[in-house]
């Protein structure tokens, strides 16, 4: 299994990170052709925002056929059938995202 994430991270998010160096993939922004090419080669999408009005993200996950774990938070979550083509997590949860 390997985790890798895109787009940019919240400079408070980089120390926490550093922590885990190693157990993760930075690739950083990238352009829509390659993030598609990410969704097509991933087995599982995962958003654990603690706020998020609308994430844009999720259905595009799920227009690729990917699973889409996501929180409470996201407005979003409001697609996602639970155990059909995902599951809602609360958020600040690793436990709950790692049991889906």
């Amino acid at each position: 299994m390997e985790l890798i994430l895109l787009s940019s991270i919240d400079f408070l998010m980089k120390p926490i990170l550093s922590q885990h160096k190693g157990s993760f993939t930075y690739m950083g922004s990238c352009s829509r052709d390659k993030v598609y090419s990410y969704y097509h080669q991933a087995s599982v999408f995962v958003l654990p925002s603690i706020g998020d009005g609308f994430s844009c993200v999720i259905p595009e996950a799920m227009a690729s056929a990917l699973p889409v774990i996501t929180t409470t938070n996201n407005g979003a979550s409001d697609l996602v059938d639970k155990g059909l083509n995902g599951y809602i997590v609360p958020i600040r949860s690793p436990e709950r995202i790692a049991e889906k």
